[in-house]
């Protein structure tokens, strides 16, 4: 079977000012068989009187016969014109300018699955309903790699990285030290050994301001930015994985300077906090530390 399918919608910014017209074209084709096997094709293209301003890409194969899966979607040249119809719908906030791009497969045979995605958003800057000027502008990109044994529920991560830049400064980094497994179903059978492995999420954030962190926080659903007006932020967290996620340690600090509610001037902050948990059987939480220390000025608070 194939055919195609074409639509146009007008999307409203936040301020209710009428967006350019989107048109969207869709082609498709497959195949199906009563032996289990499918196979699908979908393309989407979407354009304004100005140029494309975004285009999809899917495949899908299945054969229950070959124990053969495949899937792949491909995210190319998406801009404020395609998404911001739907971000009117999540919360107040629009993109003012963006490019983004991503691409994720996944693909295996039998109990044994592989995946993998990339996400590319390159100067992401959003109008948020009462700000005067957009935010500034961001570039996000997050990629993985890894596994899943569908028989056992475990899990693999090869690799894993996120980093959010705007210019040449750094505001976000999250590093994998190596390869992690986790267990995402109880283990079959009674004492069964987990792998004895450690890994390391490390998460820095550098110098992130409250005017960059806004968008995402009213997405969060908390309208104003949770109140919080201006400021940044500075921290550190190490997240540290054993036995399949059976045991997890949470370490870090968060710094915040020039903070301010309103015209509330708060002193500088220091978050220092530990977190050690056990999930025993993987089906009972055990908390074994928990503590966190405040303090101002280098003086303890709490």
């Amino acid at each position: 079977y194939d055919g195609t399918a074409d639509a146009a919608f007008n999307g409203l910014d936040t301020t209710a000012e009428l967006m350019p017209p989107v048109n969207l074209t869709a082609a498709f084709d497959g195949k199906l068989s009563v032996k289990g096997q499918m196979r699908q094709n979908v393309k989407l293209a979407a354009k304004t009187p100005q140029g494309p301003v975004g285009n999809l890409e899917g495949h899908l194969q299945w054969d229950n016969a070959s124990n053969v899966r495949e899937a792949r979607l491909t995210v190319s040249g998406v801009s404020r014109e395609f998404l911001n119809p739907l971000l009117a719908t999540l919360a107040p906030l629009q993109l003012a300018g963006a490019a983004i791009d991503a691409d994720a497969e996944v693909k295996g045979s039998g109990d044994q699955v592989t995946f993998r995605s990339v996400l590319n958003a390159r100067d992401m800057s959003f109008r948020v309903a009462d700000a005067p000027q957009p935010t500034p502008p961001v570039s996000v990109r997050f990629e993985q790699s890894g596994s899943f044994d569908v028989s056992s529920g475990v899990a693999a991560w090869q690799a894993m990285a996120l980093a959010v830049t705007s210019g040449a400064g750094r505001l976000v980094d999250l590093t994998l030290d190596q390869p992690i497994a986790l267990r995402l179903a109880s283990p079959a059978g009674a004492g069964q050994a987990l792998a004895d492995t450690t890994a390391r999420l490390k998460l820095k954030v550098s110098d992130l301001t409250v005017q960059t962190l806004r968008p995402w926080v009213e997405l969060a659903g908390l309208p104003g930015g949770g109140g919080l007006d201006a400021g940044k932020f500075n921290g550190d967290w190490t997240v540290t994985i054993q036995r399949q996620g059976e045991q997890v340690a949470v370490d870090g600090t968060l710094q915040g300077a020039g903070l301010k509610f309103g015209e509330k001037a708060m002193p500088a902050l220091d978050v220092q906090q530990s977190l050690q948990v056990v999930l025993e059987n993987f089906n009972k939480l055990k908390i074994q530390k928990a503590a966190v220390n405040l303090a101002s000025s280098g003086q303890p608070l709490a």
